[in-house]
C-alpha cells in the first residue's frame, strides 16, 4: 500500500507538473505570437502614416511654390523652405521600416529619384521667377507629370502595406482567439488532474486504513490461535491424543477431533518442543480437514481438467479496469475464503476464451456464474447464459460499472462479495437490440447513436487505460472533432408518443440511470420497471459541449435545456446517413435499429 500511495503521488504530481510545463510553454508561445502580430500591425500602420506624411510635405511645397509664382512674394515660400530635407528624412525612416521587404525597397528607391527630380523642377521655376523670366507652361506640365508619378508610387506602396496589414490582422485575430482557449484548456486539465489525484489518494488512504484495521484484527486472532496451538502441543507431548479444538472462528481449526489428529502424531510430538513447529501443526491439521471436506464433494470440469465442485464460478477479465481486476483477484479469493464460500476463479485471456469457459461451465451444470470485471464482461456473461435460466453475480472492477451501480454495488469489493454470499437474487430487465441486417444483440445499461457511439471507438482505443468517467469524456472530446450531428428519426411502436425527427448530438436508450462511468443521463431509469429511458440531446455547438464537461466530470450531472426524455417499452432509431449503435460501449451494429426492454429477464445476485 505504501508503494501504491507513493506511486500515485509521484504519478499525479508528475502529470500535473508536465501539464503545467506544457500549458506554460503553449501560453508563452501563444502570447509571444500575439505580441509579435500586434507589433507588425503597428509597424504597417507606421509605414502608411509615413507615406501619407511624404505626400503631404510635397503638396505643401507645391502650394508654396505656386503662391510665389503668382504673387512674387517671398513669404509664400515658407511651406517650401526646408521641405526637401523633411521629405528625405521621412523617406529614410520608411526605408528603415521596410528593410525586410525587397518590393518596398525598390519602390522607395524609385520614389526617392522622383522626389529629387520634382524638387529640382520646383526650384528651377522659383529661380526663373526671381530673375523675372517668363514661366513656360511646358515646365509646369512636366512638374505635374512628376507629381502624378509620386502619387502613383505612394499608392502602390500603400496597397502593398494594406495587403500586409490584412494578413497581419488575420494572424492577430487568430492568436487573440487561441490564447484564451489555451489558457482555459490548461486550467481545465489542471482541475481534472487535481480532482483525479484527490479521488485516487483518498481511495488509497481509505484502503490503507481498512487494511490497518484488518491487520489489527488478524494480529489478535493469530495471538489467540498461537495460545491454543501451544496448549494442544503441551497436551499431545503428555500423551493426551483425544484433544479437541472447538474454534468458533470458522477458519479450519473448528471441529478437529482425535480422528483427524492421529495421522499427524509424530509431527505433533515434535511441535511440543517449540512454537514455530506448532504453527506447522496447525497448517497440517487444517490441510487435512480441508482435504477430507473436498473429497466428499462431486467433481466437475470447466476446461478439460477435473475440478472440485464449488458454489459458483468467477469468470475474471484480468485486463478490465486498466489492470485493476488482476490486482484484485488475490483480495477476492481471500474475501470468499473468510466467508467459507467455495468458488472457482477462471481467468480468461480473450473474448473467445471467456465465451468457451462460460459455455463449458454451463454444460457441466454450474448454476451460479459471476463476472469479475466491467460492464463489458458482465454483458458477455449474460449473453451466454440468459437462455439457460441461471443465476448471475457481479464483482465490479472495471472502468464503468454502471449496471453494478444501479444494483447498489458501488464498486466496493467486500460489498459485492457479501451480496453473492448472501444469495439474495433480484429479477432485472435486459435490453434487446434488433438490426435489419445482422443478429440481435443484448446490453444491460446504456446504448445509443451519435457522439457516444463515435466515442466508443476512442474509449476502446487510445483512451483504453484511462479511468472511468474521464475515459468516456475524453473519448467524447476526441470524437467531437469533425462530428456534425446525426439526422435522427425516433419512433415509439408501443405507445402514442409522436414521431421525432431532428439533428441530435446523441440519442440513447437507457436501462440504468448512468452510463459511461457515472454520467447521469437518465436519473429516473430503473433496472426493474420494464421501461427504457430514451434520451435525445439536440446538436450543440462545440463550445457548448465543452462547457458541459467540467460538471459532468465532477458530478456526472447533465445540465442543459436541450435534452428531451421519454419512457417507453421500445423505440426505433433510423438515420439519414450511416450511424453506428453501441451497447455498454460496444459497437453492435448500424441503424436502423429497434431497442426493446426484456422485463425481469435476468436473475442476479444483489442487495
Amino acid at each position: 500500500m505504501k508503494f501504491t500511495l507513493k506511486r500515485n503521488l509521484l504519478i499525479g504530481f508528475s502529470i500535473s507538473l508536465l501539464i503545467l510545463i506544457i500549458s506554460s510553454i503553449a501560453s508563452y508561445i501563444s502570447i509571444n505570437n500575439l505580441l509579435e502580430s500586434a507589433h507588425w500591425v503597428n509597424h504597417t500602420n507606421e509605414v502608411e502614416k509615413k507615406m501619407e506624411q511624404t505626400l503631404s510635405i510635397m503638396k505643401d511645397a507645391e502650394t508654396g511654390q505656386r503662391g510665389f509664382l503668382i504673387t512674387g512674394k517671398e513669404e509664400f515660400l515658407e511651406p517650401y523652405k526646408g521641405s526637401f530635407e523633411q521629405v528625405k528624412a521621412v523617406m529614410e525612416n520608411i526605408k528603415t521600416l521596410t528593410a525586410d521587404n525587397p518590393v518596398q525597397q525598390k519602390n522607395i528607391d524609385r520614389l526617392d529619384d522622383l522626389v529629387i527630380k520634382r524638387f529640382s523642377r520646383l526650384q528651377l521655376l522659383i529661380d526663373a521667377k526671381r530673375l523675372n523670366s517668363t514661366i513656360n507652361i511646358t515646365e509646369m506640365e512636366a512638374g505635374k507629370v512628376f507629381m502624378d508619378s509620386v502619387r502613383l508610387i505612394v499608392k502602390t506602396m500603400t496597397n502593398e502595406e494594406d495587403n500586409l496589414l490584412k494578413g497581419r490582422t488575420e494572424k492577430l485575430n487568430r492568436f487573440s482567439s487561441a490564447t484564451p482557449i489555451v489558457i482555459m484548456v490548461a486550467a481545465l486539465l489542471a482541475i481534472i488532474i487535481t480532482i483525479l489525484l484527490y479521488v485516487k489518494l483518498n481511495k488509497d488512504i481509505n484502503e490503507r486504513a481498512t487494511l490497518q484495521e484488518e491487520l489489527v484484527r488478524k494480529d489478535a486472532a493469530i495471538s489467540h490461535r498461537i495460545d491454543t496451538i501451544q496448549g494442544i502441543s503441551e497436551k499431545i507431548s503428555q500423551g493426551d491424543y483425544s484433544v479437541r479444538v472447538n474454534d468458533t472462528d470458522g477458519d479450519g481449526l473448528a471441529g478437529i477431533s482425535a480422528a483427524g489428529i492421529w495421522p499427524n502424531l509424530r509431527i505433533a510430538r515434535r511441535a511440543a518442543r517449540g512454537l514455530p513447529a506448532a504453527r506447522n501443526v496447525c497448517q497440517t491439521l487444517h490441510a487435512k480437514v480441508l482435504d477430507i471436506h473436498l473429497k466428499n464433494q462431486p467433481v466437475v470440469s470447466f476446461d478439460g481438467a477435473m475440478k472440485r465442485a464449488v458454489s459458483a464460478v468467477v469468470f475474471v477479465n484480468p485486463a478490465a479496469g486498466s489492470g485493476r481486476t488482476k490486482r484484485t483477484i488475490s483480495a477476492a479469493r481471500e474475501a470468499f475464503a473468510r466467508r467459507t464460500y467455495s468458488v472457482e476463479f477462471v481467468e480468461t485471456n480473450s473474448r473467445a476464451d471467456l465465451q468457451s469457459r462460460i459455455r463449458a461451465a454451463a454444460d457441466q451444470g454450474c448454476a451460479t456464474m459471476i463476472a469479475m470485471g466491467g460492464d463489458g464482461t458482465l454483458q458477455l456473461l449474460v449473453r451466454e447464459v440468459i437462455a439457460r435460466n441461471l443465476t448471475v453475480g457481479v464483482i465490479p472492477t472495471g472502468g464503468g460499472n454502471d449496471f453494478a451501480a444501479a444494483l447498489g454495488l458501488s464498486g466496493n469489493l467486500q460489498t459485492a462479495i457479501d451480496a453473492i454470499v448472501a444469495g439474495r437474487t433480484r429479477l432485472v430487465d435486459v435490453v434487446r437490440v434488433h438490426f435489419s441486417e445482422r443478429d440481435d444483440a443484448l446490453y444491460l445499461g446504456g446504448g445509443g447513436i451519435g457522439l457516444d457511439a463515435e466515442a466508443a471507438r476512442y474509449a476502446s482505443g487510445r483512451f483504453l487505460n484511462w479511468p472511468g468517467r474521464l475515459r468516456y469524456l475524453s473519448s467524447a472530446i476526441g470524437a467531437l472533432r469533425g462530428f456534425a450531428g446525426v439526422q435522427l428519426r425516433a419512433e415509439f411502436p408501443e405507445n402514442d408518443l409522436p414521431k421525432i425527427e431532428r439533428c441530435v448530438l446523441l440519442a440513447a436508450a437507457l436501462n440504468t440511470p448512468t452510463y459511461g462511468g457515472g454520467l447521469r443521463l437518465a436519473p429516473d431509469a430503473s433496472v426493474q420497471d420494464g421501461k427504457l429511458e430514451v434520451v435525445l440531446i439536440e446538436m450543440l455547438k462545440k463550445r457548448e459541449v465543452l462547457a458541459l464537461i467540467p460538471r459532468l466530470l465532477v458530478t456526472g450531472e447533465l445540465q442543459t435545456k436541450r435534452v428531451a426524455r421519454f419512457r417507453t417499452e421500445a423505440v426505433q432509431f433510423s438515420t439519414s446517413g450511416e450511424a453506428w449503435f453501441h451497447g455498454d460501449g460496444e459497437l453492435l451494429g448500424k441503424a436502423p435499429v429497434e431497442i426493446r426492454v426484456m422485463p425481469k429477464a435476468l436473475r442476479i445476485l444483489a442487495p
